[in-house]
């Protein structure tokens, strides 16, 4: 049996002189350790010395090896002296019906140590344990789990059960050899390696939960590797395709580039039978291949916002995709809120173990992909931290052929993602990444001027800004890559233009999502409609109009709105969420810089003013915000 047990030497000096009868030939005087319990002279075990070697030396038994463990047909045995007849006699206890040494010492990131136990059965069976450093220390655990491994015709004595751990120990110091080995329970970056299965680095692996089964491939030819990523990145429009590939192989190249801090995530956005889903499944067969089956999909409606990010924390690194977001389903709107933020923010929330102490938060380091018909109803702070992609329908027989060339050699991706982390661990990838991060911030201003020219009203433009010059940085890195760069680069203008119609539709919505805007097209809306009247503040109110009166007239063309009557309707109007979670100062402070205020208390937002005799609160709001509406209006 090829296995480091099975090499082992057989017997130790110590039980081969016993089993000679060289332990009791020439018997020696012991002293008397005392009887036990039941009256019996007691054993002396070798193994609950300090200094075995001293002891029998002091015994005046020099000519034997101070041995306290070994095997015995197959046996872990504890090797004692006994009284026999006036003289001491070696005899052996079975601690286990196996033999088991320490073949790894397996430490993690955060500096927790495992054992791995490699053992043989008396009757030949090998079995294999993963155990803490902690859990192998305690005699109880230890037992169960080798006791569990070694089935059902092996046990461990209960009377040397103490013995076990030490044994095992002894045995690997006599016969073992202790490999050292990293074990990440993650993709991702680590001492310069980027670690996944199927990118072997020397004393590293990686052990992912079922759920994930990453792997990248090395044996994939180049020629169909390439074929396979050109029909993918033709298999919906260009526009669309290379920024969300640049995204997409951009994920490992952010921690090497020191831009982790400035990641984002991508939303595609599509009606059903857009084959959304279909081009993310085969994305994601980059980094392996068995991704693209249904049952490693994780869908929206089938998992809690925490459970994902658990799941995004072992997917460092690398993209991690949540398909059919549906804001009325799963965690809603919230939940995805809140995912996109902890995937931007780069960990996990914080959390209390069972003894209700603070636990390390995992690091979640990936790009967030997300497919959906609609966007999580939020504030635009959410909304800038994710690129919206639109895929459409299309009859272009082109797109068709392209995306059944890439389902067809879907297999063959895994390749694609071997080359790229190669060539990132590589000095000429590093040095590329260097060369692109470095005018990464001169393309971010570059593109925060061009939005501010735009829009004025756009919420996050340097975040918004980021993300696209992020998404070009990540572009050129893949357009210098020595086996596809070339599929990049021949697209440079296509893929410009479709940067620059991201930017103009994340500017819109953007616009859209942000709570003082959504306030003012609400009101304009109510007015408009006449469901809610602005009325002359000198007039009493008419009969029957009292309920639909929200402000009063400033004879300016402006209005002084009663605030919670207005944010009552715009409830009405439009749902409670409308605003969001948004406080009231903070909305003010937004309508004030887009300069819906006309004016304020010198301490407070809002201000005073007397209607029909009486001092009400008001919000005092421009012509601006009624599109110039006048009071006969």
């Amino acid at each position: 049996m090829n296995t480091p047990v099975a090499q082992r030497r057989p017997q130790t000096e110590a039980l081969a002189t016993i089993r000679s009868g060289l332990g009791h030939a020439d018997p020696r005087h012991i002293e008397n350790q005392g009887p036990d319990p039941g009256g019996r002279p007691r054993d002396i075990y070798l193994s609950d010395k300090v200094n075995p070697g001293e002891y029998l030396r002091e015994q005046g038994l020099t000519h034997l090896r101070a041995s306290t463990y070994d095997v015995v047909d197959g046996k872990l045995c504890v090797a004692y002296l006994r009284r026999k007849g006036g003289s001491m006699q070696f005899e052996h206890l079975r601690v286990a019906d196996f033999d088991a040494i320490i073949t790894y010492e397996i430490h993690d990131e955060y500096g927790n140590i495992d054992y791995q136990i490699e053992g043989l059965t008396r009757d030949g069976r090998n079995f294999k344990v993963t155990i803490s450093s902690e859990d192998f220390e305690d005699n109880n655990k230890l037992r169960i789990r080798l006791g569990a491994a070694a089935g059902a015709n092996s046990s461990v004595n209960p009377r040397a059960a103490k013995y076990l751990g030490e044994a095992i120990k002894h045995l690997t110091y006599d016969y073992g050899v202790v490999q050292k080995l990293t074990r990440l329970n993650r993709t991702g970056w680590h001492a310069g390696h980027f670690v996944i299965p199927g990118l072997e680095t020397p004393g590293l692996e990686t052990v992912l939960p079922p759920m994930l089964p990453h792997k990248v491939e090395g044996n994939i030819p180049l020629k169909d590797a390439r074929e396979a990523l050109d029909a993918l990145i033709h298999a919906k429009p260009l526009e669309a395709t290379l920024p969300a590939l640049s995204a997409f192989l951009g994920a490992p190249m952010l921690s090497p580039a020191d831009l982790q801090n400035e990641s984002y995530g991508v939303f595609i956005q599509g009606e059903t039978g857009t084959f959304k889903t279909t081009w993310m499944q085969n994305a994601m067969s980059i980094f392996g291949r068995d991704l693209v089956h249904d049952k490693y999909l994780i869908k929206w409606s089938d998992a809690t916002a925490n459970a994902m990010q658990a799941l995004a924390s072992h997917v460092r690194d690398l993209p991690f995709f949540v398909d059919n977001f549906k804001p009325n389903t799963g965690t809603r709107s919230a939940g995805m809120v809140e995912l996109i933020h902890r995937m931007s923010e780069g960990s996990e929330k914080q959390r209390l173990d069972r003894n209700a102490r603070l636990r390390n938060p995992q690091p979640i380091q990936g790009t967030l992909f997300v497919t959906g018909e609609d966007l999580p109803q939020s504030e635009p702070s959410t909304l800038a931290r994710m690129l919206v992609l639109n895929f459409t329908h299309s009859d272009k027989q082109s797109e068709s052929e392209a995306l059944r060339r890439a389902q067809a050699s879907q297999k063959h991706l895994c390749g694609i993602g071997h080359r790229l982390l190669s060539w990132l661990q590589s000095e000429a990838g590093q040095a590329e990444l260097a060369k692109q991060a470095d005018l990464f911030y001169e393309r971010r201003r570059n593109f925060s001027q061009a939005i501010r020219q735009l829009n004025l009203e756009v919420a996050n433009p340097d975040r918004l800004a980021s993300n696209l010059a992020l998404n070009q940085t990540t572009y050129e890195v893949l357009c210098q890559h020595p086996d596809f760069g070339d599929l990049f680069s021949r697209q440079r203008e296509t893929y410009i233009t479709g940067l620059a119609g991201i930017m103009h539709r994340q500017i819109k919505a953007t616009r859209e999502a942000l709570p003082a805007n959504i306030f003012v097209d609400a009101l304009r809306e109510l007015i408009a409609s006449t469901e809610k009247v602005i009325i002359d503040r000198n007039l009493e109110v008419p009969p029957g109009l009292a309920d639909r009166v929200i402000g009063y007239h400033d004879g300016k063309g402006g209005a002084y709105l009663l605030p919670d009557k207005t944010f009552r309707a715009i409830e009405q109007l439009r749902g409670k969420e409308a605003l969001g979670e948004i406080s009231d100062q903070a909305l003010y402070a937004q309508l004030a810089r887009l300069g819906y205020l006309a004016s304020t208390d010198p301490t407070r937002t809002t201000r005073r003013i007397r209607v029909n005799g009486y001092q009400v609160r008001v919000l005092h709001v421009t012509q601006a915000t009624f599109i110039g509406l006048s009071p006969d209006d």
